[in-house]
C-alpha cells in the first residue's frame, strides 16, 4: 500500500522474500511484495515516489513478472548465509508461489503435495541437513557462506517420502505447523542452546531418515563448528 492507494494482489505484486530479520519458517501471508503491473499504480503516485521513468519501471516490473512465472515455487533456500548471525533457518515455506533473490534465495518448485513440501522444509532445516552442507562446502571463510544449487543443495540427502508412513508425515506437517509461525532464535542459538524448536525438527527428521542419534553429541560438534568458523 503507498499512502491510502492500494492495488490488487493477483494483479499488480508478486510474492518475493529475503531472508534478512525473517524469523518465521512458514511465510506465508508474511511476504514481501514487487510491482509487476506499473499501470496499477496511478501517474501521480508514481511521480510522488519516483517511479517517474516509465521505461525503465516497464522493463523492471517485465523482468520481475516473467521471472515469478518462469521461478516461483512454495519453497525458498538460503544461499547466501552468515551461519553465527541472525539467521534462524536454512530453508522456508509460503502457501502462496515465491521467488527470491538469487544472490541471497534459491527458488525451489517440487511436483509433490502441500504436506510432503512442509515436511521437506521441517528437514531441510534439521541439524543433519546443515552437517551435510557443512561437509559439502569445500572452504569456509568465516562463518559467511554461499550454498550453491550445485553442487551443494542437489547433493544433499533427503528421505525417501514416497516411502515414508503417512503417520511420520502427518506428524512433521503437525510440528511445521506448531513452529512455522513461531518467533524463533537463530539456527546457532538453537544448536547451541539445545533448543525445544531445534529438538522437534531434529527428532522428526531422525523418523524421517529412520536413525536413531544422541542429539546432544551432534549439538556439541556443530556449535564448536560454529565456534572455530
Amino acid at each position: 500500500m503507498v499512502g491510502n492507494f492500494k492495488v490488487k494482489k493477483d494483479k499488480a505484486v508478486c510474492s518475493l522474500r529475503t531472508y534478512a530479520g525473517v524469523k518465521y519458517m512458514d511465510l506465508t501471508n508474511k511476504e514481501e511484495y514487487a510491482i509487476i503491473e506499473p499501470n496499477a499504480i496511478p501517474k501521480e503516485i508514481r511521480e510522488i515516489t519516483g517511479l517517474i521513468n516509465s521505461k525503465k519501471l516497464n522493463e523492471a516490473c517485465k523482468d520481475i513478472r516473467e521471472a515469478y512465472r518462469d521461478h516461483a515455487g512454495n519453497i525458498l533456500l538460503g544461499r547466501k548465509v552468515n551461519l553465527t548471525a541472525t539467521i534462524r533457518y536454512l530453508a522456508y515455506y509460503s502457501e502462496n508461489r515465491v521467488i527470491g533473490t538469487t544472490s541471497a534465495l534459491l527458488n525451489l518448485d517440487a511436483n509433490i503435495s502441500d504436506e510432503i513440501k512442509k515436511a521437506l522444509v521441517l528437514y531441510l532445516n534439521s541439524s543433519f541437513t546443515l552437517v551435510q552442507l557443512l561437509a559439502l562446502l569445500s572452504e569456509v571463510g568465516g562463518a559467511w557462506v554461499t550454498l550453491h544449487d550445485k553442487p551443494i543443495w542437489s547433493l544433499v540427502h533427503i528421505p525417501d517420502f514416497n516411502n515414508l508412513k503417512s503417520s511420520i508425515i502427518k506428524k512433521a506437517v503437525k510440528i511445521f505447523e506448531e513452529i512455522g509461525k513461531l518467533e524463533a532464535k537463530t539456527l546457532y542459538q538453537r544448536i547451541k542452546e539445545r533448543d525445544e524448536i531445534q529438538r522437534k525438527i531434529d527428532s522428526i527428521s531422525m523418523k524421517m531418515l529412520k536413525i536413531d542419534f544422541d542429539l546432544n553429541k551432534l549439538y556439541d560438534v556443530l556449535t564448536r563448528e560454529f565456534r572455530d568458523s
